[in-house]
Formats: structure tokens, sequence, C-alpha cells
């Protein structure tokens, strides 16, 4: 019963959403906490020297503005392109560079995991053009061989998502993953959708029962019941954006949301959210 409600609710639910082209990319530094400030300093933006004192004013002000909107990545400080000439030119010089066309947009810095006394981690996450900038990882994965690089990245446009881990220097493993899955596990607030989730449920008092544990089955039934699963999916959708179809989207729901949300539900203390770094 509950299968087919399942697939009568995917059948009729969100449409897939249209996608600028750009990519989405989560790069985690992990090593000693000086290594990893090093690396930190070796890729934040750097004034260009201007050598005509009379444009000095206007360079400076461009390039506030250009670090204003790189905050704290760029690739030219590392691995530096040729910006000059026409625009296509600069596009094609990022792409022999970097392995996409533009610079690092949009970027956050955050804590990582907590380490061991004198470890450090921490998750920068940003966007780029079309692609990933896999040429710039590389360069800077063999600049830090002390560093351990882990790297995500999905192109919505086309629903691909990979992840990617180096180690001294070199690149260890890479394997494709679903994106609606790596949409869920990367761009998903959980503790608002399971919020969300959870007034679905219409508790007495909004509170679970002492006597019993709900399962994910408990949850399932409960939302059908309450005439709330068709709601709970279309939270689902809009989570990751549109994007999965019908099978993959029951699968995500079955096989990762139900149960994470039954332990959010039962946990004593939620765990804390990643700090932004100042």
């Amino acid at each position: 019963m509950l299968c087919r409600s399942i697939a009568s609710t995917l059948r009729s639910g969100a449409p897939r959403r249209a996608f600028h082209s750009h990519c989405e990319n989560i790069l985690t530094i992990t090593g000693s906490m000086s290594a990893v400030d090093s690396f930190k300093t070796a890729v934040q933006p750097v004034q260009p020297r201007v050598s005509n004192a009379a444009t000095r004013p206007t360079h400076a002000q461009l390039w506030s503005r250009s670090c204003s909107a790189q905050e704290l990545l760029s690739f030219q400080s590392l691995r530096p392109s040729a910006e000059g000439g026409w625009p296509w030119g600069v596009s094609v010089a990022r792409q022999d560079s970097w392995g996409c066309t533009t610079d690092a947009m949009q970027v956050e810095l955050l804590e990582g995991r907590p380490r061991l006394k004198g470890r450090s981690s921490i998750r920068y996450s940003f966007e780029t053009g079309d692609s990933p900038p896999l040429r710039w990882l590389d360069a800077a994965a063999q600049e830090h061989p002390s560093l351990r690089l882990g790297f995500k990245y999905a192109v919505p446009a086309t629903a691909e998502a990979y992840e990617m881990e180096y180690l001294q220097g070199r690149l260890v493993c890479r394997a494709q993953v679903s994106f609606a899955t790596w949409m869920w596990g990367n761009r998903v607030h959980r503790p608002a959708f399971f919020q969300e989730l959870k007034a679905l449920l219409h508790l007495p008092d909004g509170r679970l029962s002492r006597k019993r544990k709900l399962t994910a089955e408990d949850v399932e039934a409960r939302l059908l019941a309450g005439g709330e699963l068709p709601r709970a999916v279309e939270l689902l959708s809009a989570s990751v954006r549109g994007w999965a179809g019908k099978s993959r989207l029951k699968k995500l729901w079955r096989a990762q949301v139900l149960p994470e949300f039954v332990a959010w539900l039962h946990a004593p203390v939620a765990e804390p959210e990643p700090l932004l770094v100042a």
C-alpha cells in the first residue's frame, strides 16, 4: 500500500527545474594547522603590481571590487593565467590554466570537522563556470603535498556529480555519485528540512511518544494517513532543486532521508553546524 502511494505521489511530484550553467564546488583541506594556514594565505587574492602611477587608483579600485567578489579564494594567486586581450582569449587562457573559465565565485570558508590537537580542517564552498577547476586543483595538491584535499563538484546542467581525494600531492580517488544524493549531502540544511518534515507528522503537542520510538515505516505511514505524504515528497524534490526523477527520488527518500530523519528525531542533542571562518 505504501509503495503504491509513494509511486503515485512521485508521479505527480514537482517538475524538474531549469538550471543556469555553473559548477558547484566544495574543497576540504586537512592537515597540520601551520600547513592549512599556509594554504589559506597562498590562495587569497593578490593585488597586481601596476607600473603606471597615474592609473594606480583606478587599478586599485578595480582590484578591490574583484577581490571582494572572490573573497577568500582566487585561482590566480597559485596558478596565474593571462588576463589581457579579448574576453574570449581570457576564457581560453583560464580554461587552459585552471580547467574552468572563471575564477572562484560566491566563496564561503567554513571550519571543518574537529581534529586532533595540532591538526586543522577547513572547507571552501564556491562556484565556477560550467566546469570544475581540475587543473588548478592538481597544481594546488602538488604545491601542498602534506595536505589532504577532498574535492566534490556537481554540474546541475548535466546532472553530474563527482568526488575526488588527493594525498601526498596525487589523485588517489575519483568516483561519480548520484546528483540528487550529492545535493542532499552537500546543499540541504538538514535541521531546517527535518523541522518542516516533523511538522507534517502532526504529533500530539509536537512531542514524540516516550513509550515507543518511531521507525521509518511509522513515519511514512503517518504521513500517508494524514494526507501529508505529497507535501513531504515536494519538500524533498525542492531540496534537491527539482532534479531527481521519481525512481531516484524514491530511492533517496527511502535509503537516506527517512533513516536520517528518524535518527534526528530521537537524537538527544543536534550536531552543531560548521562555523564561518572570520
